[in-house]
């Protein structure tokens, strides 16, 4: 018996039909949505990537709403990708989904849908911190993390130090500092590295210095440091483009050029955490009023604004005191006690904060300027200041003393209880220069009575002529010129220099504080606020009222014999009201004020 043979035709239909399946079989898997993850085991705290990709080039956005339920989605990114080998082409889309754990344990990333095409599921394992393991995706590699030992203050400042080893190349790295509610950490310095040679093989070190400040007391612990990036993957394929360019030659990637064409295998390697017990203000308990300051070193100094300064009675020099402090913060330094003392006034004009980054530390520093008033002549002595610290070195309080400094003030002391007032036009009189001019004992014009009627005639036409040439040449002078004498006089009889204006909203909120300050009826604290006003919008200055106003604050504050409550503060609100709304002052030929204003 003969067996026949199949047709040609036949084997032809079965061998097409095979193809097609296989395709179709293809086509499905293509068309999918495939899910990875970088990392299979995170910690609490960390973060790992979700990577979507499918060959279905209208594939839409995926649905991550399933993620919320156990992950945090911290950000996507999307990339299309066309590849062409051997005629054929291909077409990959890719989401990358940034996830952080919202718990520990095993947990499931569900399947996920974009447009026609969905993912399985797959799952990853997040451990706690301290369990996590140190090194993930590297080898030869470590982070460590170290405070120098002793007691430490809640505020202060704690040296910490971050050691890195590594015998890898890193294609790219970042280290990553932990943060938390009860401590601030800042970076202090550049980086520190060196190599070293161990087994054979060198080693890189690398150092980096922080600064640790506890912000409440009691045990705190600090997470761990992670060391973040990728390094060359001997594994990944390089693209046949690049090589045929020369990009994947060894003479290449010793330029780093090949680098910029992969996206390297990625690592993370972890520090031990740190804890440590924070202390308390020592004197906390027992003196709640008490100011901590705790610190590495602290000074207190002091200049004069002017070189050999004279002092008179009635005349503001101004003195700038100086509070340093090393490992400190601005907000931690305490305001200065000034202390009283016999034939003086002080008041403080002004005070700014600064802070200074160092290699030994930070270093908080505040500046006082404070008006010295004289209000008798002869020896003065400004009290000493102290302020009261911590020394974080030492364990040991410590205070900070700026020594009691004497003055020789011009002008005879006072001879009763009852002086006359510094500014009594009476007995003094001001010049061009502001310097007052005695006028002498009265009884050296008693040649005066001996004149008969018509030489007092002679001499009251005389006069008579002589003030009515003096008020024509005073009326020919530029009024521009009067108004900065009389500003010039102004400034030095309050010690104030000519300031250059800020912006106008600090001029405003001065003006705020300004008023709300007179309503207070303090005389001496209304003295300050005007005067940090006048310093923002010194054109003010050239207003009569308001110098009358200054004139009276002046007699009440620096004459021994006046009171507090001899001072009527109702009209320099008004003045004020009147400077800040120039049309209700009744006179419309002033121009308004160039900067804004608001009662």
């Amino acid at each position: 018996m003969i067996k026949s043979r199949p047709s040609k035709t036949w084997l032809k239909s079965t061998a097409l039909a095979a193809i097609l399946a296989a395709g179709m079989i293809q086509n499905g898997w293509a068309a999918g949505l495939q899910a990875r993850v970088n990392s299979s085991i995170v910690a609490m705290g960390d973060s790992f990537q979700l990577i979507l990709s499918t060959q279905d080039t209208n594939a839409s956005q995926p649905d991550l709403g399933p993620l919320s339920q156990d992950f945090k989605v911290q950000g996507t990114s999307q990339s299309s990708q066309t590849q062409i080998i051997n005629g054929r082409r291909t077409d990959k889309k890719s989401w990358i989904v940034t996830l952080s754990p919202k718990k520990k344990g095993e947990l499931t990333i569900p399947a996920l849908q974009a447009g026609n095409v969905s993912s399985e599921k797959t799952s990853i394992k997040v451990l706690g911190a301290s369990a996590a393991p140190k090194a993930i995706g590297i080898n030869g590699v470590s982070v460590t993390a170290s405070i120098e030992p002793g007691q430490h203050y809640v505020f202060s400042e704690i040296p910490l130090t971050i050691r890195i080893e590594t015998d890898q190349a890193f294609q790219d790295a970042g280290l990553i500092a932990p943060q938390g509610d009860g401590f601030e950490l800042s970076q202090l310095g550049e980086d520190r590295s060196s190599q070293v040679v161990r087994n054979g093989r060198p080693v890189t070190i690398i150092k980096r210095d922080y600064m640790l400040r506890p912000q409440k007391a009691g045990s705190l612990t600090l997470p761990p440091f992670v060391l973040k990036g990728s390094i060359p993957d001997p594994r990944q394929k390089r693209d046949p483009f690049f090589d045929d360019f020369g990009f994947g030659s060894s003479m290449m990637r010793n330029f780093g050029i090949g680098r910029m064409f992969q996206s390297g295998k990625p690592f993370k390697v972890r520090s031990d955490s740190v804890s440590i017990d924070v202390l308390a203000n020592p004197n906390g308990s027992a003196q709640s009023n008490n100011w901590f300051l705790p610190a590495k070193a602290v000074q207190l100094k002091a200049e004069w604004t002017k070189d050999n300064p004279t002092f008179k009675v009635g005349e503001a020099i101004t003195r700038r005191i100086s509070l340093l402090a090393l490992g400190a913060r601005p907000e931690q330094l305490p305001d200065l006690d000034l202390g009283q003392a016999s034939g003086v006034k002080l008041y403080v004009d002004d005070s700014k904060t600064d802070l200074v980054q160092t290699n030994d530390g930070t270093i908080a520093r505040k500046d006082v300027l404070v008006s010295i008033v004289p209000t008798q002549g002869g020896t003065i002595t400004l009290p000493e200041i102290r302020v009261n610290w911590l020394d974080t070195k030492n364990n040991k309080e410590q205070t900070a003393i700026l020594p009691a400094q004497t003055i020789q003030v011009e002008g005879a002391a006072p001879l009763s209880k009852s002086p006359q007032p510094v500014s009594s036009p009476a007995s003094t009189s001001v010049d061009d220069t502001g310097t007052s001019q005695s006028f002498g004992n009265l009884e050296a014009f008693g040649w005066l009575g001996g004149l008969s009627p018509l030489q007092w005639g002679l001499l009251a036409g005389g006069l008579a002529v002589l003030a009515i040439g003096a008020y024509s040449w005073q009326s020919t002078r530029s009024p521009s010129v009067s108004r900065k004498r009389a500003q010039r006089r102004v400034a030095m009889k309050y010690g104030a220099k000519p300031a250059v204006s800020n912006s106008s909203d600090k001029q405003v909120n001065a003006r705020k504080l300004l008023i709300r300050v007179v309503k207070s009826g303090q005389p001496n604290k209304s003295y300050e606020a005007l005067m940090t006003w006048l310093r923002l919008a010194p054109h003010q200055r050239q207003n009569a009222k308001l110098q009358s106003e200054i004139l009276t604050l002046e007699q009440l504050l620096f004459d021994p014999n006046s009171t507090d409550a001899s001072w009527n503060n109702s009209s320099l609100l008004t003045c004020l009201r009147e400077l800040g709304h120039p049309e209700k002052a009744g006179n419309k030929t002033i121009l308004p004020g160039l900067y804004p204003t608001i009662s």
